[in-house]
């Protein structure tokens, strides 16, 4: 099948795709508009072009994909990918069968109204055959759906296993964010459905603007050999003319006190728009559920030497050391939040005394941390030094 990709209304290639994988590049159009990171000196690497493109798609790990596409009658959620355009509520990036005269304004998930008949499917529901759907390319492992609210698009996402706390951890980090005076993150409500907790964000992308994962945006420059992962996505950052210090630092001290466990390369980048083909800022804050210990046992919520982090370092007390300016945060701010977060656990049916306990206490214990951290700057480089001979003695 060959097929147009597009961007909003500019065409940007020509491809021919078998199984839902790209084999060739058959015409070019408008290579600016490619998805930063596919093109290279030589021209577009089809290979990261691929890489891309199957992104864009469900993944294998989603909670109830494989019973989801039984139901759907689908082998492969990349099969869903063509069913619906390519189209993403992420990026105006489409694909427009050969031949083909449909118009981005018809079809587009930011302006006209879509199925939810696939988000019913991922969630175990009916599917009654309608394909047009932004879930089609929903990433990450659990259950999630786009519905429309008063003509808003707002991306629900369930909790998993008994505790169901990933929604909480969501609406803890929005807790962070005001007090620390953080403003650049995405708004979650936690809500209760049936066998389901969930939270609820709104569409953080707008019909001119796009998101590029980092994992994207570090393809632009090829990394040096001996430079961090964190030194490299800088510089590239710093290649595209935009200073993302302060942002970096935010979701990285938030990822700390919460014990984020899950900040891969996907779930942070930056907002480029796409009329102008310019890089804004850095996108929102957003994915924090997988945090505050959700989906590991009660019997391990405690201020551990060592909690494992993403992306850039193995360890929380290690990456910390990245944060370039941590005497803007007023940690004494956070002081009191265990009882907002207590509040919280308790209007969940799923999460129980005793876990709801031992997680008040332990952010109580982070926060105290912090905040004798920030009387004496030097303690925070303790705790790294003392992480990093706890390292070595393993």
């Amino acid at each position: 099948m060959i097929y147009t990709l597009m961007n909003k209304n500019n065409p940007v290639i020509d491809f021919e795709t078998q199984m839902g994988t790209i084999l060739r590049i058959t015409d070019t159009w408008n290579e600016e508009y490619l998805p930063i990171g596919t093109r290279t000196k030589t021209g577009i690497d089809v290979k990261i072009l691929n890489h891309w493109w199957h992104g864009r798609s469900i993944p294998a790990s989603r909670t109830g994909i494989k019973e989801a596409l039984e139901n759907m009658e689908i082998d492969s959620s990349k099969e869903l990918l063509e069913k619906s355009y390519g189209l993403s509520l992420s990026d105006q990036y489409w694909i427009r069968p050969d031949h083909s005269k449909i118009q981005w304004k018809d079809i587009n998930f930011f302006e006209n109204p879509f199925s939810e008949d696939v988000g019913s499917a991922l969630f175990g529901g009916q599917f009654s055959g309608d394909f047009m759907s932004p879930d089609n390319t929903s990433d990450g492992w659990l259950r999630k759906k786009w519905v429309i609210q008063n003509q808003r698009r707002v991306l629900l996402k369930a909790g998993s296993g008994e505790s169901q706390q990933e929604p909480l951890n969501e609406v803890l980090a929005n807790m962070i964010c005001d007090r620390l005076d953080i403003k650049n993150y995405v708004k979650y409500q936690c809500g209760y459905q049936e066998d389901h907790a969930f939270s609820a964000c709104d569409n953080f992308i707008t019909p001119d603007t796009e998101l590029i994962t980092a994992n994207m945006f570090m393809k632009i420059k090829k990394k040096i050999n001996h430079h961090s992962c964190y030194q490299h996505y800088k510089e590239c950052c710093q290649e595209m003319g935009v200073d993302i210090t302060d942002s970096l630092d935010d979701m990285l001290i938030l990822d700390f006190i919460i014990c984020n466990r899950d900040r891969h390369y996907n779930n942070f980048g930056m907002i480029r728009n796409v009329n102008t083909l310019q890089i804004e800022k850095a996108a929102p804050i957003f994915d924090t559920g997988t945090s505050a210990f959700a989906g590991i046992s009660e019997n391990k919520i405690k201020t551990l030497p060592l909690n494992e982090s993403k992306p850039f370092c193995k360890y929380h007390e290690e990456q910390i050391a990245l944060i370039q300016n941590i005497e803007r945060y007023e940690f004494q701010k956070l002081t009191g939040l265990e009882e907002e977060f207590n509040e919280l656990l308790q209007r969940s049916p799923f999460i129980t005394i005793s876990r709801r306990d031992k997680l008040v206490t332990w952010l109580g214990e982070r926060i105290r941390m912090l905040c004798e951290s920030k009387m004496d700057t030097e303690r925070v480089f303790q705790i790294v030094k003392t992480a990093k001979e706890y390292q070595r003695r393993k």
